[in-house]
């Protein structure tokens, strides 16, 4: 078969690194080897990608393995859990060591906070002995001033009692007193009120403040996908294979890539189905909207670090 003759010339390997598809499956597809060929749904989809990135015509061995297929119905179904288990494994130790991180980080945090206020409130209660013990002092010392000072206030109250009723006539009337004393009262109730004011209206603010409902999306493959993720705050990349919901953190910018089109969109319970062999491409933006995006579209925003 000439298709397949072009295939084997640029070789299993290259065409693996390319197209991101399993060594082995396309070995086996090179090689006719059908018998290990046992999920009809992904061989075909694997089939499709090989006709649309290297444009060959692979009908004929389409209706071979088709042929094939249909007399050996009573092949196992191919078990990936091994494979599943190991990518979600891989992706999990990673997040966890990074947790551990993050918990030592918050337990050195909080005995740091912990010595501070300890040591705050040890010089505080050492201010405090210090000014009761000077307070102490001062009292004393006024308890055991000499009798001579008692004799010079009598000596003087005299005299004191002559300017005290000089100084009385001098005096400024009730009115003025009251007139001086009652503005400071005025403006500091001014305050209190413009103050009392200021709190409600914050108040009101903060409970009219409407609440945003978080959106849920979550991508659910008819059979087992390959599915790769380029988070684009941080440049760093994840795959995974499943044939599980997967939910998509709308949060962070990403792209993402199907190995195929078999699958439904989940968004806030609303089912959106594709079936297609061909790969799919997707995208979160800073704004946390999802769409469908071009392949030209994909290589702009991950800039070559995608697949």
């Amino acid at each position: 078969m000439e298709a397949i003759e072009k295939l084997k010339n640029i070789g299993a390997r290259e065409i693996s690194k390319h197209t991101h598809m399993a060594l082995n499956k396309v070995q086996c597809i090179l090689d006719f080897n059908f018998a290990e060929l046992k999920d009809h749904t992904t061989t075909i989809g694997l089939i499709k990608i090989l006709e649309r990135e290297y444009n060959v015509d692979l009908q004929k061995w389409q209706e071979e393995y088709n042929e094939f297929y249909s007399n050996h119905q009573e092949l196992d179904t191919e078990n990936l859990e091994t494979v599943i288990n190991f990518k979600i494994t891989h992706e999990m130790t990673k997040q966890d060591a990074s947790k551990q991180y993050i918990f030592v980080g918050a337990i050195i945090i909080i005995f740091l906070g912990v010595g501070f206020y300890a040591y705050t409130n040890f010089l505080n209660s050492t201010k405090t002995e210090d000014t009761a013990t000077t307070q102490e002092s001062v009292q004393i010392e006024s308890l055991t001033t000499p009798s001579t000072a008692k004799s010079n206030v009598e000596n003087n109250s005299t005299t004191n009692t002559t300017n005290t009723l000089i100084s009385t006539e001098s005096l400024p009337t009730n009115n003025s007193l009251d007139a001086s004393a009652s503005a400071p009262i005025n403006s500091q109730v001014k305050s209190e009120e413009q103050n009392s004011t200021q709190i409600t209206q914050t108040e009101q603010l903060e409970n009219t403040t409407p609440t945003i409902a978080k959106q849920k999306l979550e991508i659910i493959p008819h059979s087992n996908v390959w599915i790769g993720i380029v988070y684009l705050d941080t440049r760093k990349k994840t795959s995974l294979l499943t044939n599980t919901p997967l939910e998509i953190d709308l949060t962070r910018p990403q792209t993402i890539i199907t190995g195929h089109g078999m699958l439904d969109l989940n968004s806030d319970e609303k089912l959106t189905n594709y079936n297609q062999a061909e790969k799919m491409l997707f995208m979160v933006d800073e704004a946390g909207n999802f769409s469908e995006i071009t392949l030209a579209q994909y290589n702009q925003y991950t800039k070559g670090l995608g697949w």
